[in-house]
Formats: C-alpha cells, structure tokens, sequence
C-alpha cells in the first residue's frame, strides 16, 4: 500500500544565523500556523551553439542551481515566523526598521516529514521523544528574498515569503541529531559542518488550537493613519479601509569566485522596493489639485496602529480599579508600523452596478536599515512585553515550551500600605526597563512573604524583630522540626535559637544552611544561633545542625 505524505504529518523548523557553523549548533525553532510550503529547482544552463552541427556544444548546469522556496503563514503578533527569516521586529518601544539586520542574515530550514497514516508528526515525536526514523528535506544558505503582509477585514492575516538557497538534501533520522546542509560558500563544500541537535521538547514550542497569538487586526483597534492624497480621489483620513497589503522584494547581488561553483554572497541591494497597497469603500471623495502632480510631488506618511484590546479597556479604569488586579492579565501590546515618503504609484476608484463604490491607493516605498519602513511595539518609557528575549530577539523559552517567570512591574505603596501599579500618563502599565523590579520604593510597608522553616533535631526558639513567634523541639537528633509559615516584610529579621540539644548530643559544632531567595546576610553569632535580615521575596529555609 502506498504511503502518502499529508499536511498533518509535516512540520517545519528554521535554525539560527549565520547558516554554516562547525561544531555543535543550538538553536531549532518550529514554525507556527503554517500554511503553505513549496520548494522548486530550475538549474541555469550555459548552452552554446557550434558550426558544423544543428545541436548545441555546450549545453550543461556549471553552476550551482538555486533552491527556490515559497512559504505562507498566519501572521502572529509577536512575528516569530518573520524574524527567523532575518527580519527584525524587535520587542522594544521605539522605532526600527526590520530590514536592519537583513544584509547578510542567512539560516537553515528543515521540513521534517513522516509517512505514519492518521497520527499528526508533532504527536509521533513527542510520544516517542525521538527524531528517529522521521525524513527531512533541508535547505541550506537560505537568504530572504521577498516577502508580503495581507491585512483584511473579516479574515486572519496572512505573511508569504520566498527566500533563495543553496544547498538540499533529504535523509532518514537515525537518531536526535543531523548535519546541518549549510555549505562552506569560501571553498564550496560541506566539510565540517555542525551538528544540530533535535531536541523533541522543541516540537512543544508551537502555538496551536486558538487566536491568542495571532496579530489581531480583526479588531476594530487596528487603526490606519492617513494623510489625504494630493489629487482627486477619497479621502484617506476618513477612509473606510477593508483590507491593506504591504509587498516587498530584496534585490541581492549574487557574487562568484574562482574556486566554487556556489554563490560565495547575496549582498542586498538597497533600498529595498516596497508597496503598500489600501483598498475600501468610498464615503468622502475629496477636490484634491491635479496639476500640483507634475509641480511639487507630495509624499505621504502611513501609520498603522494596532492597539491591544486590554490596552483599551484598561486606559479608561482609574489607578484605584486597577490595584489588586493580576498584573498578568493587562499586559498590553500595542504596535505600530509605519511607512515613510511614500509616493502615489496608482489611485483607482470603480463603481459597478448595484455595488459600493470602490477605491485602491497604492505607494511605493523605499525601505532601508534605517527607515521606509519601521516598526514599534511599546512605548519607550513603559516597555509592554513581559517576555524575554535574547540578544538575536528570540523569545526565550524553557525545553518545555514554557516561558521565564519574573516580575517586571513598577509598583508603589498607597497610603495604606496597599501594593498598586504604577502607570503613565495616558494609563498604560509601567515596567522596569531590565524587566525586573529593582527594590521596594515604601520599605516601611508591610507586605508579606511567606517563609519556611525546617530544623533537624533539639529545640529551636523562631523570632522575628525579637519577639518570640513559636518554639518546637525533639530529643531525636533525626527529626525535623517544622514550623508553622511565617509572614516576613522588607527590612525584617529573624533569628533561629537551640535552647537543648537533643538526646545524645553533647555539643552542636557546626550549622549547614539552605537558604532560597534571601536577600541580605547569613550570621551565626555562635554555634547555637542563627540571624537572617533583609528578608525581600517568597523563601524557604533549610538547615541541619552537626552534632557531636
């Protein structure tokens, strides 16, 4: 019986730049809500003609023919897909453009593939937690080539990319790791090229199931700014806007030298050529002045603003219907992108019968590493993304798909001690530029944190700012002593005291402590006492006398 391959038992994963590395590489990322995925290869022939004979003298590929693959994705709103293809939209509150580290950004891609019938292959490897007998197709030197957004209204938006390779191959997994199909591009060959590691947990990593990732332009807070066009046409700034599209294409200068029939570069040529395109349903047609056209051009400025929905609930709540709530559940995440000197390529309008008259403007735009094209998410003074990223702006994430915890918000004590958030002007959620708190702004508020306390043997007298809260005791040297939780604020201290020795104890020499998440200093004025200070978050205290 045949065994055909399905869409169900494919998955597809990027590694991290540059493409060839020796070795061991890290760093395998699956990519999520993937929709299409094509890869064509059409050597380029040198053929030459010759006298004497109706059939070409030369008629051969010399040179290493380009991989050409095709990829389409439902757009995500943290853009994960796009920046492992080397476009950059970074997590942070200002202005960047993506193209600025697109100059000579090159990766890896692996379609993994399984011939099992009706059993998803992210499941196959997961309940095995092998690789093992799964085929690959991978492409090596991988560099962008072009790519598009498609924003409509009523539909989940959509990226297509295409980007060039320079090598493939395809094997049978034998186990949890591979040659990565990067080539050498000085010398043209593959030799010691890394190993990459395929770590089964990674499968985990991918967002399935629901919308909570997807760019939700499907909102009515996606918000297109406008500047009117200079002639004749509908008003742009009070345009009904059913759908955007923003194309771009990369042109690259390919670059050989003796000694490899493989591309040694693809230097992008910039600027790179965009075009924005914005398509509705006139309701305000304006004069505008034609001639003015071939006098004094105007170029426009195109903003897109995507502001998240718990950012708009959340900006009309007063600081005092903010306090108590989870900090975890009004992180907002608004995002711009916006477009720089645009020029009008084409304005179109057409009416057909028993339909809304329609309009279509498209700009053309010059994008480079440091403008045309620019992207922001935050705001500079209160950074909006609570997640980690590393140095290369992936999100950093544990084996297991899960994220860091950490607290990363500006906080303050009310006048009754009570813990609340602090916000800008405009309401929204303030953090800490390093994503972590820095210290307590009121020590002198008490917020409690839970500490606990184990002791083995003897009896033990539990204090705090010198007032007596519990004392147990054993006689076996053996047994633990556990007290009850004790509730610590900033600045406060506790002491631990042997009041007696257990049975056949004569003398305690020494202490061993375990101490989690204490801020401040360990002293033991004797052997029989133990004084922690400072005590600043959640803690668990541990310690196990020596005796003699």
């Amino acid at each position: 019986m045949l065994q055909f391959l399905k869409g169900n038992s494919c998955l597809l994963a990027f590694d991290s730049h540059p493409a060839f590395q020796t070795g061991e590489k890290l760093g395998l990322f699956f990519a999520d809500f993937v929709q299409d995925f094509e890869l064509s290869v059409s050597p380029a022939r040198t053929q030459s003609r010759q006298i004497g004979s109706q059939n070409y003298g030369v008629n051969s590929v010399n040179f290493s023919p380009d991989v050409i693959a095709n990829l389409s994705f439902v757009t995500k709103s943290s853009f994960n897909n796009e920046n492992l293809l080397g476009t950059i939209f970074r997590p942070y509150g200002s202005f960047v453009s993506p193209f600025s580290g697109i100059r000579d950004y090159s990766f890896n891609t692996y379609l993994f593939f399984s011939q099992e019938q009706g059993y998803d292959l992210a499941k196959q490897i997961l309940d095995s937690n092998s690789f093992s007998g799964v085929g690959v197709v991978a492409l090596g030197n991988c560099y962008l080539a072009n790519g598009s957004f498609s924003f409509s209204a009523g539909n989940l938006p959509r990226t297509a990319c295409s980007f060039l390779a320079s090598n493939l191959v395809s094997e049978i997994l034998s186990g949890n790791s591979m040659t990565i199909p990067a080539i050498n591009l000085e010398n043209g060959n593959t030799g010691g090229a890394a190993e990459i590691l395929l770590d089964p947990a990674q499968v985990a990593r991918r967002e399935t199931g629901n919308l909570s990732g997807i760019l939700p332009t499907w909102q009515s807070l996606f918000r297109p700014s406008f500047e009117d066009l200079q002639i004749p046409s509908q008003s742009l700034v009070s345009a009904n806007v059913n759908s955007l599209e923003l194309s771009f294409s990369i042109d690259r200068e390919n670059v050989y030298g003796f000694g490899s029939d493989y591309v040694r570069e693809r230097d992008v040529k910039f600027p790179i050529q965009a075009s924005l395109s914005i398509n509705g349903v006139v309701n305000d047609y304006i004069s505008g002045n034609f001639p003015d056209l071939m006098v004094d051009e105007s170029k426009y400025m195109v903003e897109i603003y995507n502001r998240d929905p718990q950012d708009a609930v959340l900006s009309g709540l007063s600081i005092s219907e903010l306090t108590g709530l989870s900090p975890y559940q009004h992180i907002t995440k608004n995002r711009w992108l916006k477009f720089e000197n645009c020029a009008l390529r084409e304005s179109t309008n057409k009416v057909s019968l028993n339909q809304l008259m329609e309009y279509s403007a498209s700009f053309d735009v010059q994008a480079t590493e440091n403008g045309g094209f620019l992207f922001k998410q935050g705001e500079e003074e209160s950074i909006d993304d609570m997640n980690l990223h590393s140095s290369d702006f992936h999100r950093i994430v544990s084996r297991d798909g899960f994220s860091p915890t950490h607290y990363p918000f500006l906080q303050y004590f009310e006048g009754d001690c009570s813990l609340a958030n602090l916000l800008s002007s405009d309401k929204q959620i303030l953090m800490t530029p390093d994503n972590f708190i820095e210290g307590w702004m009121n020590p002198s508020c008490s917020v409690g944190f839970p500490i606990n306390i184990t002791m083995v043997g003897g009896t033990w007298r539990l204090s705090v700012n010198d007032i007596v809260i519990e004392e147990l005791g054993t006689s076996d040297p053996y047994t633990d002593v556990v007290f009850s939780p004790v509730y610590l604020s900033a600045n406060d201290n506790i002491s631990l005291e042997c009041t007696s020795l257990p049975d056949g104890v004569s003398l305690l020499v020494a202490i061993n402590v375990n101490i989690n998440d204490i801020d401040g200093s360990l002293e033991t004025s004797d052997p029989y006492n133990i004084s922690i200070s400072n005590i600043q978050s959640g803690t668990t205290f541990y310690a196990q006398g020596i005796f003699v």
